[in-house]
């Protein structure tokens, strides 16, 4: 899996505009974050890599109340990190030119979630 997320590095810098390089090494390293993230814990790595048309990730933005306070305490060191990573990326958003795919986000303000879409061009048929 280390190897898929070194190559999805590579194919995310390689798709990049030129301006990828006047973004700050902390958001850059941000946007990494986020995106081994969804490889990692929501199966992007199927639709990147491999032949699914489509992956789903959501995100909840809110801390369910009720949690113990070590859970409570780690939750909310999620919700932070996630935070900051999903702040770079809005920022920085429209440098990147995913050619192959499209990349849909969405922040439903009634649930407090985050849903982040992700279709590869080439293995959906139209």
């Amino acid at each position: 899996m280390k190897y898929l997320l070194v190559l999805f590095n590579l194919c995310l810098m390689l798709s990049a505009q030129a301006a990828i390089q006047d973004i700050p090494r902390k958001d850059i390293n941000d946007i990494k974050s986020l995106f081994e993230r969804l490889i990692l814990a929501h199966d992007f790595a199927y639709t990147i890599f491999g032949s699914k048309p489509m992956s789903l990730a959501d995100m909840c933005l809110k801390i369910p109340p009720g949690l113990p306070i070590h859970k409570n305490l780690k939750a909310r060191f999620l919700l932070i990190n996630s935070e900051r990573r999903l702040q770079a990326w809005y920022k920085y958003k429209h440098e990147f030119d995913f050619k192959d795919f499209i990349f849909l986000d969405r922040e439903e303000e009634l649930t407090k979630c985050f849903v982040l879409v992700l279709i590869n061009k080439k293995n959906t048929v139209f």
